[in-house]
């Protein structure tokens, strides 16, 4: 969590609220005696679990429409099991009505998880609320697995409950995901609990291997680290085995050359699972910018040497810049509806932002809700309200970390619903902390054509990268989309009337894939994305603007948007003249007098790529040389 006053909170939008009717039971435990879970698997068995059995267990409805339920293993967390079989999968469930069957998926992120591996039925317990399916064809688990999504496909109707349990000593995120048919999704419902299913999956190694007893299941590094400076490493430890573990050696390496050895005196008990370790400075003495590979790799467990043992590494890449570039815009989305009757109060915070904040580019989602309904809401803002986890409105984020005061997402809560000093103060302070929260990589630049017979404008957005910026921005996608001010509309006053009004930044629809699009063409550290967009006819092009923003591709939904955070944004408004070649309208009077690249250097004839052409009137503009 980060403070920026002692009222300021900055963290995600919303709790999720799926635990609240968990009551949560350990194991019996007899005096003097400490709880001992054993997994009871054969001698050359290992399990695949994120579930910590000794935390105890609940019980949580999903009557909302949910088909499926699963918790979803990462590449990450399978890559020491390569070359095992999964032979079968252990579920605890104490309510198995709900329960269809259950399943194992296969996908790069549980969106994507769609290949189906395995499909059974639930059989008979094996005792004391436990059952195994074994599988009818063991799955091999090899280099190319993506990850796996293992769940229970769901009674349609059913009012039973469903098990749930912890996910680890010191879990680094929760892993329960219901999803909807009607929406065609996949969403968190443990963001800020860490939550899991109560399911093992049980692999064999090939004979003659032998496995680690246990594993690294997780690294986290920073998002970026400057050259030359050293790093922090956490990673969590899971015990795969039957066998407890006192202490272990580990040694580092980065890009294959070998840091240090670190003795940790410390072990992973039986059943324990993302048990968190940390390494609180590590120098690796990188001097390239750009993609580097850590290795955590296990040298000795309980005292012993391994040799010739399986499972015992995974890795993590780690990024390094040597340059940034100026951020030119700061995006702010705020989360509105016509009949939201407090929402004309906190748009006024919004507009008094916007006085103060030179470099703020409003983007207003308006959401269409059952109880608010809202006639410009556009055909993403549900989507987006899901993705951020947004629970009230009005609220708002700055580059996509989330507003939060006194506890409170909504800024027309009774803390800050009216302008103040306290108010204003605390709004800047979190403004110019959204701005410190990343680095930029990469200037922006927009170059929009709009044809006023097909009604539809040719938008080229591109990216002028540091060194080394296509592996910096490897996770990170181009976000862009259109809105548009003076759209007539209502809105609902304070005595609950809706008055008739001018709605600015309305939000009119996305020009990328709303989760980002990742699929560039890069040159180098430079990229270009050229898109094609169709406008409304009750849309005033005079009245449109082109917004463009790097941030994280969205994986999942109900992700906290402080893991979305927005590195770079820029806006253009729509040409005017069907004629420009860009977002200023030809001149035939206007002679031109200058040409530059998009560094700025002066250049004495056209160049491929963007120019930057200066007019004998004073106006500049930005062409695509071809």
């Amino acid at each position: 969590m980060k403070h920026l006053f002692i009222s300021l909170l900055v963290a995600s939008v919303s709790i999720s609220a799926v635990a609240q009717d968990i009551q949560f039971t350990k194991a019996p435990v007899p005096s003097g005696t400490v709880v001992k879970v054993s997994p009871q698997i054969e001698a050359n068995q290992r399990i695949i679990s994120d579930f910590y059995e000794a935390a105890g267990n609940g019980a949580a409805p999903f009557n909302n429409g949910e088909t499926m339920i699963g918790s979803y293993y990462p590449q990450e967390m399978l890559k020491p099991f390569i070359g095992c079989n999964i032979k079968s999968i252990r579920v605890l469930a104490k309510d198995v009505s709900s329960i269809k069957n259950v399943f194992i998926k296969e996908g790069s992120t549980i969106a994507e998880a769609t290949k189906i591996k395995a499909e059974e039925p639930l059989g008979s317990s094996i005792g004391d609320n436990w059952y195994e399916i074994k599988l009818k064809k063991a799955i091999e688990i090899t280099a190319d697995t993506k990850g796996f999504v293992v769940g229970y496909n769901l009674e349609a109707g059913n009012q039973g409950k469903i098990s749930i349990g912890r996910n680890g000593v010191n879990s680094f995120i929760g892993n329960i995901y219901t999803y909807f048919s009607a929406t065609n999704e996949w969403v968190n419902r443990s963001t800020s609990q860490p939550l899991t299913l109560p399911l093992q999956l049980v692999v064999e190694p090939a004979t003659g291997i032998t496995m680690s007893e246990i594993v690294v299941s997780h690294i986290e590094l920073p998002q970026y680290t400057e050259v030359g400076k050293a790093i922090k490493v956490d990673y969590w430890l899971s015990n795969a085995s039957s066998t407890p573990v006192n202490n272990f050696e580990l040694d580092i390496l980065v890009d294959n050359k070998l840091i240090k050895t670190i003795s940790v005196d410390e072990g992973v008990a039986v059943g324990e699972t993302n048990k968190k370790f940390t390494i609180a400075e590590l120098q690796p003495n990188i001097t390239e910018a750009g993609k580097h590979n850590l290795v955590l790799k296990f040298k000795k467990i309980n005292g012993n040497e391994l040799n010739n043992v399986k499972g015992i590494e995974n890795n993590h890449k780690v990024l390094y810049y040597k340059d940034v570039v100026a951020r030119q815009k700061t995006l702010v989305e705020e989360f509105t509806s016509e009949r939201c009757i407090n929402c004309y109060r906190g748009i006024q915070n919004i507009k008094e932002l916007k006085k103060r904040q030179s470099d703020m580019v409003t983007v207003a989602v308006h959401l269409n809700e059952k109880a608010f309904r809202d006639d410009v809401a556009a055909p993403e803002s549900q989507f987006i309200k899901r993705m951020a986890n947004v629970s009230g409105i009005p609220s708002f984020a700055c580059n996509r970390i989330a507003f939060i005061y006194n506890k409170q997402e909504t800024i027309a809560n009774p803390n800050i619903a009216q302008i103040s000093e306290e108010a204003t103060q605390a709004i800047d302070n979190f403004y110019d902390f959204s701005k410190k929260n990343t680095c930029v990589f990469s200037t922006l630049g927009i170059v929009n054509k709009y044809d006023k017979d097909s009604k539809k404008i040719k938008i080229t957005v591109t990216g002028t990268g540091v060194e080394k910026a296509n592996e910096l921005l490897e996770d990170y996608a181009l976000y862009v989309l259109v809105k548009e001010n003076n759209v007539n509309g209502r809105q609902g006053n304070e005595n609950g009337m809706l008055d008739d009004v001018k709605h600015q930044d309305v939000l009119r629809g996305y020009v990328s894939d709303v989760k980002g699009d990742n699929d560039l063409v890069w040159n180098g550290d430079n990229f270009t994305k050229t898109y094609d967009f169709a406008i409304q006819n009750n849309w005033k092009p005079v009245d449109l603007e082109v917004v463009a923003f790097i941030a994280p591709k969205v994986k999942e939904i109900g992700f906290n948007l402080e893991n979305l955070a927005v590195q770079n944004c820029v806006s253009e408004p729509l040409a005017n003249d069907a004629n420009a070649i860009d977002n200023i309208a030809t001149d035939s009077n206007a002679k031109e007098i200058g040409r530059y690249n998009v560094k700025g250097q002066r250049i004495s004839a056209p160049q491929k790529g963007i120019n930057i052409v200066k007019f004998s009137n004073g106006k500049v503009l930005k062409e695509i040389v071809k």
